[in-house]
C-alpha cells in the first residue's frame, strides 16, 4: 500500500455524551461532518514517565504511567452553514464529552478508507479574523478523555 495525503480527510462531531468504547458502537453513532476542517492537528496515547530513585542505585528509574491521548488542536474555516462547526461551537458551551470520528482518504480500490474514533471536551473556540488575504478560522481545543478506536483500511472484494 502506498503512502496517502491528508486531502480528502474528514472529521466530525457526534451528539453530546454517546456512549462508545469500541468501533462497532461508535460505528452506530451518527456524525456531523465539519466541512470546514482545514487543519486536524495530532492525537494518540502518550504515556507519564514515572521517576523513581532507589537509595541503592545510582540511576533514576523510569516507568510508565497513565496514558493520555492529548489534546487536538483543530482549525476550522468559518462558513455560517457549517452544521458541524454550529455544533462545534455549541458543543464549547457545555461540559459534556463528544464522540469524533476522522476519516482518511486511503481506501484500496473498491475498500474502506481508514478511520479513527475518540470522545473528546470542545474545550475552547477561539476566533482568528486576521488580515486582509486570510480566511476567518475558528480553533477548537479538544482534550481527548479516551482512547483511540483505529479501523484500518480494507481492501476490496
Amino acid at each position: 500500500m502506498d503512502y496517502s495525503t491528508s486531502n480528502g480527510a474528514k472529521i466530525s462531531v457526534g451528539p453530546a455524551n454517546s456512549v462508545a468504547n469500541d468501533a462497532t458502537a461508535y460505528g452506530a453513532i451518527t456524525y456531523t461532518e465539519i466541512i470546514g476542517a482545514e487543519d486536524i492537528g495530532e492525537l494518540g496515547d502518550e504515556s507519564e514517565v514515572v521517576p523513581f530513585t532507589p537509595l541503592s542505585a545510582d540511576r533514576v528509574m523510569k516507568l510508565k504511567g497513565s496514558r493520555d491521548a492529548g489534546d487536538l488542536a483543530l482549525v476550522v474555516g468559518y462558513r455560517a452553514d457549517d452544521a458541524g462547526a454550529i455544533a462545534l461551537a455549541a458543543a464549547e458551551q457545555t461540559n459534556f464529552q463528544y464522540p469524533f470520528k476522522i476519516e482518511l482518504d486511503d481506501a484500496p480500490a473498491g475498500g474502506t478508507n481508514t478511520i479513527r474514533y475518540f470522545r473528546a471536551l470542545v474545550n475552547s473556540a477561539r476566533d482568528t479574523i486576521g488580515a486582509a488575504n486570510n480566511v476567518n478560522r475558528t480553533n477548537y481545543n479538544l482534550p481527548v478523555t479516551s482512547k483511540v478506536v483505529k479501523v484500518a483500511a480494507t481492501a476490496g472484494a
